[in-house]
């Protein structure tokens, strides 16, 4: 490989060239609604130019998820990006076909693949012989959720595990973390502008009404929150670098819980307490660590001592009327909440298709749920998804799955491969009470990249993981694996 090429893939795959798509967004969020589009085409062209150049499909993943960040915001207008998909659209679609052709690899297969194959049989197979059953190939929103969730997340695995091997020249579980970090920074920011531009006087549920996209933001940034807190305690960070990431982990919490989702709030302070857990208990110098703490309570005392002056500069009483609406939030479930209607519904199909469901893709949450633009009829809960359009067929298959998942989140041996960890934990725990993982692009594509993380991981301890397993039958491909 020639030594330019060889300087321009390493750019590609350093954190210095993830900032020019994460600068670009942030520039046109700060701009407005008017420069969405031109963030979005800025960034597809960006992700084209690495697929093309660079032969590590992991160099065109912060331009895709800087994509996804401000696309969001585009809620409940997706059908205006259709003009630009022609122009636009072509190079990025022409740079995936040829780096999965001229930069092909030998395909990896692991642990968690297992549990894709039952989970794909559980979606093409929910809804087996229950009337009215909605075809795949009615509309684009089917066939997408549909083949999505099944072949779709066998492809991305394929794909994934090929391509994130471990490297000699770059720490790719480092490089995850830093598009992770970059990607809840960029949400942090769209919804503090989207705070602090509302127009009049603030209103709590006038606020929410109008970004009806903070849910997907708050899924990016709960993906995001445990990042700052790996590179907080990174040892080779001076103590100035170690709390400036610590203090970016309390600002994507504090932004994740201005999205007034309760999901966020709720599942969103379970693992910002996991992730402190995380950064406190790591290192074994304790005067580093008491330091560390001084200083974190040192910096606090002056950030509150210079409140008034900040509350005069960025307007933030916006977010203390934000604050006298959080209880509103939290109010308990009885049953006019929608997703307690939803919660009975799931019942209701499940005791009426016990076996497969009444399939992924019915139509029997209508009069509960009106689905937006480029949605399908969920539950809105995890498990209920799983029983009501599934049965005790997919029960099966997910419990496989996130058995699994579970048993490689256990074998944990280092800070990264413990914060690829909570990264996946939270994308789980986020999809308790919102579609989450059952959203193919990026959720649970973001899920299954973390697994296959996690897979190369285990890689270096390959007798201990399967040791602990009864599927030993899975160590034959393992060594086949190790030789290619």
């Amino acid at each position: 490989m020639a030594a330019p090429l060889r300087a321009v893939r390493g750019f590609l795959l350093s954190p210095s060239c993830m900032l020019l798509p994460t600068l670009v967004t942030c520039i046109c969020a700060i701009l407005g609604e008017d420069y969405t589009m031109t963030s979005l085409i800025i960034n597809a062209q960006f992700f084209a130019l690495a697929l093309f150049l660079c032969d590590d499909f992991s160099a065109a993943m912060m331009p895709f998820l800087a994509v996804m960040c401000l696309g969001a915001t585009l809620f409940e207008s997706w059908e205006s990006i259709i003009p630009y998909i022609i122009p636009w659209g072509i190079p990025p679609a022409l740079g995936f076909v040829f780096h999965l052709t001229v930069y092909r690899k030998p395909i990896r297969c692991g642990l968690s693949s297992l549990g894709l194959v039952a989970t794909g049989a559980a979606v093409i197979l929910g809804g087996l012989g229950a009337a009215g059953v909605a075809s795949p190939f009615g509309n684009a929103e089917g066939a997408f959720y549909y083949f999505g969730l099944s072949f779709g997340m066998l492809f991305l695995y394929f794909l994934f595990s090929a391509h994130y091997k471990r490297q000699k020249d770059y720490d790719v579980y480092e490089q995850f973390l830093w598009q992770l970090l970059f990607s809840g920074l960029i949400c942090s920011l769209i919804i503090l502008r989207a705070l602090l531009t509302f127009d009049g006087e603030f209103d709590f549920v006038a606020f929410r009404n109008k970004t009806l996209f903070r849910n997907s933001l708050a899924n990016i940034m709960i993906m995001g929150l445990p990042a700052p807190f790996y590179f907080a305690g990174k040892k080779e960070l001076p103590l100035i670098g170690k709390l400036f990431s610590f203090f970016l982990g309390l600002a994507v919490y504090f932004s994740l819980c201005l999205t007034t989702s309760r999901t966020a709030i709720v599942f969103g302070t379970l693992l910002f307490l996991l992730c402190l857990i995380f950064y406190f208990r790591r290192g074994k110098d304790l005067l580093v660590r008491m330091l560390s703490l001084l200083l974190l309570l040192a910096a606090l005392t002056a950030f509150l001592s210079l409140l008034p002056q900040i509350f005069d500069v960025l307007r933030l009483d916006k977010i203390l009327a934000f604050f006298k609406g959080l209880p509103d939030t939290l109010v308990m479930l009885d049953e006019g909440e929608p997703r307690m209607q939803l919660f009975f519904r799931a019942a209701e199909d499940f005791l009426s298709r016990p076996l497969f469901g009444v399939g992924l893709l019915s139509g029997n949450n209508l009069d509960l749920y009106d689905a937006p633009t480029g949605c399908i009829c969920w539950y809105h809960m995890y498990f209920p998804q799983i029983f009501g359009s599934m049965g005790l067929f997919g029960a099966v298959a997910y419990t496989l799955h996130l058995g699994m998942r579970a048993h490689l989140m256990r074998f944990c041996r280092n800070a990264r491969s413990e914060a690829i960890s909570l990264t996946a934990l939270g994308l789980f725990l986020y999809s308790m009470t919102d579609p989450g993982e059952f959203m193919p692009v990026p959720f649970a594509m973001m899920a299954v990249l973390c697994f296959v993380l996690l897979e190369r991981h285990a890689e270096a301890h390959p007798e201990s993981l399967w040791r602990e397993t009864p599927l030993r039958f899975w160590t034959k491909n393992q060594k086949k694996e190790k030789k290619l």
